[in-house]
């Protein structure tokens, strides 16, 4: 079996980044947090908050640890979903589960370190 290449990166590298995006991009959410396992390596650098793992074939169910704001979390996480949906979607990849789950409460307009 060929190693894993950074400048190819599988299917599941390419989902992790794209969630680990899209989730970073939904207002509310301030960053992601590593620890509990939610860190996942693409050959280069690792991406903190994230974890994707095979559900089935080419399907990969979502993990993503993140911090947020001040704000109701249920909305958050539904923006979340649908965000991570439509960037799989983007990359013709099939996620399954995709859950969320909320780490750490930053202040209002600040992001924690």
């Amino acid at each position: 079996m060929a190693p894993v290449s950074a400048a190819v990166p599988t299917p599941r590298i390419r989902l992790a980044r794209a969630a680990l995006d899209a989730a970073l991009g939904v207002p509310g959410v301030t960053r992601a947090v590593a620890g509990a396992g939610h860190v996942t390596w693409d050959g280069q650098v690792t991406l903190d908050g994230v974890l994707v793992v095979a559900a089935g074939p080419d399907v990969y169910d979502v993990s993503l640890r993140l911090a947020t704001a001040p704000l109701p979390l249920h909305p958050i996480a539904q923006g979340v979903r649908v965000a991570v949906e439509r960037a799989a979607a983007r990359i013709d990849a099939r996620p399954g589960r995709i859950d969320v789950t909320f780490a750490d409460l930053d202040a209002p307009g600040e992001v924690g370190a």
